[in-house]
């Protein structure tokens, strides 16, 4: 999407204007774009990614969204139950995946964003999600929840393995 508007949206769950929990392989793309005055209920006032999902944000303003739970702006990976995929092999084995949402902004806008935790973005509640953010710019974020719980961005570290660069 480039140069889209996304304003004043609601969801009573998660992504109040785009929800990327795609258990496959979603990717969603915005640049040069507005998303202001979006809401969710639950996770990602303005964008929610999970699964396997892939968003990328270039140029782009996220203000004034919010959500009850995580991610005022965004939600980046979120375990409701269990982050695992399970598929069976033709001999009845399981095999399961780990589920690793990923996340990359550059060069954005985010202001005036709130949540409980994380007010702008919120990474990997209890998955091992990636985000990547770089010469962006974060302004009167908030947070509903303890001051140790990210006006800005919340990294998750007590994910085993997860890292965060």
């Amino acid at each position: 999407m480039r140069g889209s508007k996304f304003l004043g949206n609601n969801s009573s769950q998660e992504g109040g204007a785009i929800d990327n929990a795609d258990l496959g392989d979603g990717t969603v793309s915005v640049s040069g774009s507005v998303l202001s005055g979006n809401n969710a209920g639950d996770a990602g006032g303005a964008i929610f990614n999970n699964g396997y999902g892939r968003v990328s944000i270039s140029t782009s303003t996220l203000s004034g969204n919010g959500s009850a739970s995580v991610g005022g702006a965004i939600a980046n990976g979120y375990n409701y139950d269990d982050p695992f995929d399970v598929s069976y092999s033709p001999t009845g084995s399981t095999i399961t995946v780990p589920w690793t949402p990923r996340l990359s902004v550059s060069t954005s806008m985010f202001s005036a964003n709130d949540s409980f935790e994380g007010g702008a973005i919120a990474n990997g509640e209890g998955v091992a999600a990636i985000a990547i953010v770089w010469g962006s710019t974060f302004s009167g974020n908030g947070t509903g929840g303890p001051t140790t719980n990210g006006a800005s961005l919340k990294p998750q570290s007590s994910v085993p393995g997860a890292r965060y660069p």
